[in-house]
């Protein structure tokens, strides 16, 4: 299966419409080149990740790749236009540019066959979940010490099934996002219905820091 994999500087213009519309979608920095970095490797930038998709799945910018090849398009704003690009290929559209505070972000897949035009998912997202999305459907191993592994999810599950995705979301300086809460500067904001609390999250953000430090995946 051939992926084409737009990543735009600015929102506007993406084709939001194509496919599964992931609404509750996350940046993992509010800096565009750390959000960058986590886009193309599927590891937290504090990481210092330095294998990138395009290492693993080889590049091929023709119309019709057949291959089960990536066509990586990245640029300022995105003006062209779906129906342009492979009918047959899986496309993906994000931007590493959080819209504000939340780090939320614009994010839509569309699979031929298995997404419908214009859907909408609430599932807690980020873009460090498309490269491990990629990989899973183009066929690339992101096992524990494979070639390409990987701190996002596989969100193929998400988008055939249902099934849920993160638990949370972690961030610099102590701060962690959930379904339904976030945790900032210490303190939390939480629906009526969240089980969190700022001690919790903040046990779970120092777990994730500890790993953090362990370097590169690879």
């Amino acid at each position: 299966m051939d992926v084409i994999l737009i990543s735009a500087a600015e929102h506007e213009g993406l084709p939001l419409g194509i496919g599964l519309n992931f609404t509750n979608a996350h940046t993992t920095s509010a800096d565009f080149a750390e959000s960058r970095l986590a886009l193309l490797t599927g590891q937290y930038q504090q990481r210092g990740p330095k294998t990138r998709i395009e290492d693993i799945i080889p590049l091929n910018a023709t119309e019709y790749l057949g291959e089960g090849g990536l066509q990586l398009i990245e640029c300022r704003r995105w003006d062209g236009n779906a129906e342009d690009l492979n009918p047959e290929a899986v496309i993906v559209a994000t931007s590493p540019n959080p819209v504000g505070d939340d780090y939320s972000t614009p994010l839509v897949i569309r699979w031929p066959g298995v997404t419908t035009p214009g859907s909408e998912c609430t599932e807690l997202v980020s873009t460090l979940d498309i490269v491990p999305t990629i990989a899973a459907i183009t066929g690339v191993d992101t096992r524990p010490n494979a070639p390409l592994s990987v701190d996002g999810m596989n969100l193929t599950p998400v988008i055939r099934y249902g099934a849920a995705a993160h638990r949370a979301l972690f961030y610099d300086d102590g701060e962690v996002i959930t379904i339904d809460a976030h945790l900032k500067n210490g303190a939390l904001r939480a629906g009526a219905e969240s089980p969190d609390t700022a001690a919790a999250l903040t046990d779970q953000w120092n777990l994730w820091h500890n790993i953090m430090t362990m370097g590169p995946l690879q």
